[in-house]
């Protein structure tokens, strides 16, 4: 077993590494891309990478950057070494502009020094968490932690520590009232200590780094005085709301004034991610674009040439927040449905006509929702958008239906790249659907974009369902 107090001592270290590396990351990326570029050294490179090493210092701790990352995720900790990059480089454009010194700088080192800094900058993060990773597997910068609670929640706390061994996080033991049943401390390994009040003794002791309260949110008065006799220990206490028997979609804490508030269902996006994915939205749509203007123009002649009616149809269906909005798409039937009952197309639909057929087969009637991306209506990738009859119907029998709509609807999403696209026509196919949109939600990333979308290109266009 490791020594104690080897985390606590580290930490501050590690901390300083990571401030130290991030100011000469910034200025050996200036230095070498002038370099490259055979650009003599100026003095306003010098009070340039100054500036921004400043900038970036205070603004990473106003953005927590250099507080403990211990049990976050790598793409976390990048992510937000990307916002603050963002952000400062937002500081240095208003600088440049307000003090007009733009034209000192050569441009090309500037911008080539913009677009690699964090890069270089997120590499080496990347780099420090992977060996810091390493290491607490071996054993080594660890925290000695004991949890309060030997109930599902406590339980659920100690198992996901020892699933995730690069946290560092070693149990000492379990502390509670009630006790743990000899037959379940056997199945689950789990080291019962004592009650609360012995949990206190042993932390004045210092045999822990850290204390997690994982008790029921109805033992109001165990908190309460646990929290208050640990405050006469050296330790760290972290409380664990009992959330867990809810169905949380990105919940996240802030502040209502002095008062803490966790959110139960929220969206995935905050606002670095929201600008991201609309950066994304706008190039992925352009392009598309582009590349099918000339087979756009052709469906569109084609449906006016082989069937009366217009040759975009508009359906009303719920966008974010659940406002509605109207989605356009070539028309495929001979009607034009959008009112409060809307009948499904289904294998051998009378309504769809010939050509309709084919574009529905292939998604190719689709096509003109990429205007709909641009418009800021939708997005390439998220939950499919339902007609809003739909909507009203399964919202009433679907537990959680309407969380979709925390996200932006989408051309393609990760329900139909899994196969759930087409027609619902059994109440447990539209349940498979919603699980896929929640877990889309419950795990955005960029990066699940970018893989959502390289699958439709391989196998979402078609579908056997689609009718």
């Amino acid at each position: 077993m490791p020594r104690s107090g080897f985390a606590r001592s580290n930490s501050t270290l590690i901390g300083f590494i990571q401030q130290s590396v991030d100011i000469g990351v910034i200025w050996m990326t200036l230095w070498s891309t002038a370099v490259v570029y055979q650009v003599p050294w100026q003095p306003v490179f010098s009070g340039g990478a100054l500036v921004t090493s400043l900038l970036f210092w205070l603004l990473g701790r106003q953005y927590n950057l250099y507080n403990s990352w211990r049990t976050e995720s790598v793409a976390s900790e990048v992510r937000q070494v990307l916002a603050t990059w963002v952000s400062v480089l937002l500081c240095l454009l208003l600088i440049a502009y307000s003090l007009k010194i733009s034209d000192q700088y050569s441009r090309r080192v500037i911008l080539t020094w913009m677009a690699l800094a964090p890069l270089n900058l997120a590499v080496f993060r990347a780099f420090l968490r992977m060996a810091l990773h390493q290491a607490r597997i071996d054993g080594r910068n660890y925290r000695r932690v004991a949890v309060a609670g030997v109930g599902n929640l406590g339980q659920d706390l100690v198992q996901n520590f020892r699933d995730n061994q690069w946290m560092g996080i070693h149990v000492t033991g379990m502390y509670g009232n009630e006790g743990i049943p000899v037959e379940l401390a056997a199945e689950k390994n789990l080291v019962y200590l004592g009650d609360l009040d012995q949990l206190i003794a042993d932390s004045r002791s210092g045999h822990f780094d850290e204390v997690y309260i994982a008790l029921p949110m109805t033992a109001v008065e165990e908190i309460r005085d646990t929290i208050d006799g640990l405050a006469d220990c050296s330790v760290q206490v972290n409380l664990v709301p009992d959330l867990l028997t809810f169905k949380l979609v990105n919940s996240r804490t802030r502040n209502v004034g002095p008062m803490p508030v966790i959110s139960v269902y929220d969206s995935p996006l905050d606002d670095s991610g929201y600008l991201l994915k609309r950066l994304e939205d706008i190039a992925v749509a352009t392009i598309c674009l582009a590349v099918v203007s000339i087979p756009m123009l052709f469906i569109a002649v084609a449906i006016k040439l082989t069937s009366p009616g217009p040759v975009i149809f508009r359906q009303r269906r719920y966008g974010m927040s659940g406002e509605e909005i109207y989605v356009w798409k070539f028309r495929s039937m001979t009607v034009c449905e959008d009112g409060d009952q809307i009948v499904q197309a289904r294998l051998g639909d009378q309504r769809v006509t010939q050509l309709g057929a084919f574009l529905r087969k292939t998604s190719l009637d689709e096509l003109p929702q990429f205007f709909n991306v641009l418009q800021g209506t939708m997005s390439v990738v998220g939950p499919r958008p339902h007609a809003v009859a739909h909507n009203e119907e399964y919202r009433a029998t679907i537990d959680g239906y309407m969380l979709r709509h925390l996200v932006k609807p989408g051309i393609t999403g990760w329900a139909q790249v899994n196969g759930w696209r087409g027609e619902t026509d059994t109440h447990e196919k539209m349940e498979r659907r919603i699980e896929h949109d929640l877990y889309y939600i419950r795990n955005w990333s960029l990066r699940l974009d970018i893989f959502i979308i390289m699958m439709t290109v391989f196998k979402g266009f078609t579908s056997k369902r689609a009718y």
